[in-house]
């Protein structure tokens, strides 16, 4: 009758060993990316030091805030003294009544049972757990806020003082207080938030954290993702600042133009402005050192050693998703048994001030937030589909135009190779026929030149022939010396010849 609802229904990370792979893939890159990253001379070059500044500004600027003050209530459907410990401020702004169906011991509520609060402004939050010595919940949790839409599952422990952000801090406390201090309390499972998608009731989309959380230091290291979206959030939060890695491999086809960036590396202040030395992983695995001013990033050359921090941060968000996801399960199994042991009986005793509708809510909640869940994936799958096939066209035209510039780029190159043959043929026939043409010129020039020494010689011997046939009268006359000169036939174009007087 009643569904097991596991928080594998809302979670993006399919499986442990896909989310731990991917993870030490990132660290694998992190490492050796970089390491293979060759400084650019172009940009400038930052020591560890001045790399890690922003982190360590915002460690030494860290103030924790003070703890939440709890009251004990008493539960209204239990008339012997039964305290349960609350949020001072819930009990105060929100007016919240209790209702505890579990067992009493000493004058308080304790071991295991159902903790229901309401309060003004349709306040309904209910808790499914084990109340330890200190009244505090441990062990498998379910917490249900129904005025919020969120659900929190998982195991709560609690945190050896070694592990507090501030042991000395706590220890001052406990002389202050004169009291024993009391333990700080983790989550180890997941966090889920429903909200409408895009503004549809019966649709929702869920933004889930897996991992470990401390409401006290707002301590937190895991991983977020969501159904309808396909960037994946590394996160660890520590004392005053936020590690990220964001996972944006999965974006294309939904951006076409961020395909190119498959993760960014950041360090951010709890407000969000990222600052310092983080990374760019491209999708061909180049990891790209840069700074982070706000969301623009600033190419720099840093040393690989710098990105072992990033490392060690990446990897204890990854421990914490694991374990996140271990707890997770085991609460949701623990809540199932109590919904099938406490959901068949519809004629139970309700108690003053609380209605049926608020009593049974929490049978079918989860069930019924999957069902818009799966609601909204399904358009969210239509609409990637649509863009898949819109990158798709978009993919196959910026290849056809490339195959086509490609093939062009081929056939001038053809065509400019046989233009410089045809131009090498066309010079070396005109130089033969420009050795072809003063060939034949010469010749016509020997040619004439015979022929006029053939013409001298002729009349030569007609003038000895008159000579000797007339007498002639010996006249003394002064002699005059010659002067022989030389001319030279010149060729200046192919169809003009100059003849030129060299002495």
């Amino acid at each position: 009758m009643y569904q097991k609802v596991t928080i594998d229904r809302f979670n993006l990370i399919s499986a442990e060993k896909k989310m731990r792979k991917a993870s030490l893939l990132l660290i694998a890159l992190l490492l050796t990316g970089c390491a293979n990253t060759p400084n650019d001379p172009r940009f400038r070059s930052l020591s560890n030091s001045e790399a890690d500044s922003y982190r360590q500004q915002l460690i030494s600027a860290y103030k924790p805030k003070p703890r939440d003050e709890d009251v004990m209530l008493q539960p209204v459907n239990i008339s012997n003294a039964c305290l349960v410990k609350v949020d001072k401020r819930d009990a105060e702004e929100n007016k919240i009544k209790v209702y505890w169906f579990g067992a009493c011991s000493n004058g308080y509520a304790s071991g295991e049972g159902r903790l229901i609060q309401i309060g003004v402004n349709n306040l309904h939050q209910e808790f499914f757990t084990t109340l330890n010595e200190n009244h505090d919940p441990s062990g498998a949790t379910t917490a249900i806020d129904f005025t919020r839409n969120k659900v929190m599952q998982g195991i709560m422990r609690e945190v050896p003082l070694a592990e507090n952000s501030n042991p000395m801090a706590s220890l001052l406390n406990v002389f202050k207080n004169n009291k024993k201090e009391d333990k700080k309390i983790r989550l180890e499972g997941a966090l889920i938030e429903f909200h409408p998608y895009k503004g549809t009731s019966n649709k929702s989309d869920a933004t889930v954290f897996t991992g470990e959380y401390s409401r006290v230091g707002g301590s937190s290291k895991g991983i977020i993702a969501s159904k309808t979206s396909p960037v994946v959030l590394w996160q660890n939060r520590k004392q005053g600042y936020i590690f990220q890695v964001q996972d944006l491999s999965k974006i294309f086809p939904t951006d076409v133009p961020s395909k190119l960036i498959a993760s960014r590396t950041m360090i951010s202040s709890y407000d969000n402005k990222p600052g310092g030395v983080g990374a760019i992983r491209l999708m061909n695995g180049v990891i790209v050192p840069v700074v982070w001013h706000g969301e623009n990033p600033e190419r720099v050359n840093v040393a690989p050693a710098y990105f072992k921090i990033f490392s060690k941060e990446l990897y204890e968000a990854q421990e914490a998703a694991d374990s996140g996801r271990r707890g997770a399960q085991v609460a949701a199994e623990v809540f199932s048994n109590y919904v099938q042991k406490n959901c068949a009986n519809k004629k139970v005793e309700l108690p003053n001030g609380l209605s049926k509708k608020q009593y049974f809510e929490f049978c079918s909640y989860l069930g019924a937030q999957a069902k818009k869940v799966r609601a909204a994936e399904a358009d969210y799958q239509k609409e990637l589909a649509r863009a898949k096939k819109k990158a798709d066209k978009l993919l196959a035209e910026n290849t056809e135009k490339f195959r086509q510039e490609q093939e062009h780029q081929a056939k001038m190159a053809v065509y400019q190779s046989n233009v410089r043959a045809a131009q090498a043929q066309a010079n070396a026939a005109n130089r033969m026929a420009n050795a072809a043409e003063t060939a034949a010129f010469n010749q016509q020039m020997a040619q004439l030149a015979n022929q006029a020494n053939a013409f001298a010689a002729q009349q030569l011997n007609m003038v000895n022939s008159t000579r000797m046939m007339t007498p002639v009268t010996q006249i003394s006359t002064p002699r005059i010396e010659r002067k022989t000169n030389t001319y030279m036939i010149h060729q200046s174009t192919p169809n003009m010849v100059q003849i030129r007087q060299i002495n």
